[in-house]
């Protein structure tokens, strides 16, 4: 199963270019959050934008050093044209990385994909917001339909993406613990490994809530910290290793 999900990535560009010769309409977009059905209700296919260049010389001339690996590989593999059969992109300002990636992707990189639109997102989980948010999602959609010149009829939730399953820079962080909880009761989890990427200040900044919030159970948690690209790969391997063996799993 694994292999298979491995292909996909492997042949993601593939795709793209096999939509183009069809004439489908692809717009790229950042972040979970974005709102894909109204893509889909626009006949635009929705193509999630992932690093996977080895190296990133381009991208690196405009973040700084400590910026997350994850995004320069995004923006390195904009900037090698792999992205360019997108009508545009969908960018969610969820953190101060993809701001950045947004800030340049729009100054650079929107002859290439016109329709760049930058969708801002509430940091908590809060009936309240609904409201507010599902007036940011109509001027989204009014954009898009100005751009595609067409009416989409089909509505988004607001709530869909609002009062989901967050992520970490959604606050209140109790019901991110309570969703893993539920989780880990339901799959009878023995242990959960936490892996972030470097220089993520969101998921590194939640880990010490997350970890009390688990320890409640009982349930050890190692926090593994890598670059996008799985440097180091075999100190990973060996911390893993070392932990399954501590919670007694079986290790191929």
């Amino acid at each position: 199963m694994i292999e298979v999900f491995r292909e996909k990535f492997r042949k993601r560009h593939q795709l793209l270019q096999d939509l183009k010769a069809k004439n489908r309409k692809t717009m790229g977009w950042v972040c979970t959050y974005a709102p894909e059905e109204i893509l889909y209700a626009a006949g635009v296919v929705p193509i999630r934008i992932l690093g996977g260049a080895t190296e990133t010389p381009m991208a690196d001339a405009y973040f700084y050093s400590n910026s997350c690996s994850f995004i320069r590989n995004c923006l390195e593999e904009g900037f090698q044209g792999k992205y360019d059969p997108l009508e545009g992109v969908v960018i969610c300002q969820t953190c101060d990385h993809i701001r950045r990636f947004s800030d340049i992707w729009n100054r650079y990189l929107k002859e290439r994909t016109p329709f760049t639109y930058a969708l801002n997102i509430p940091c908590k989980m809060d009936l309240d917001l609904v409201s507010d948010y599902q007036r940011t999602l109509e001027q989204f959609k009014a954009s898009l339909e100005e751009f595609l010149g067409k009416e989409i009829t089909e509505e988004a939730l607001a709530k869909r993406y609002l009062l989901r399953p967050p992520c970490p820079r959604m606050s209140p962080q109790e019901v991110r613990i309570a969703h893993l909880k539920q989780m880990i009761e339901e799959f009878h989890v023995e242990g959960v490994i936490y892996e972030t990427i470097k220089f993520c200040d969101l998921h590194a900044g939640v880990y010490p809530v997350i970890k009390d919030g688990l320890a409640e159970l009982g349930v050890p948690v190692l926090k593994l910290e890598r670059e996008h690209l799985l440097a180091g790969s075999g100190q990973l391997s060996t911390r893993t290793q070392a932990f399954l063996e501590s919670i007694g799993a079986e290790v191929a």
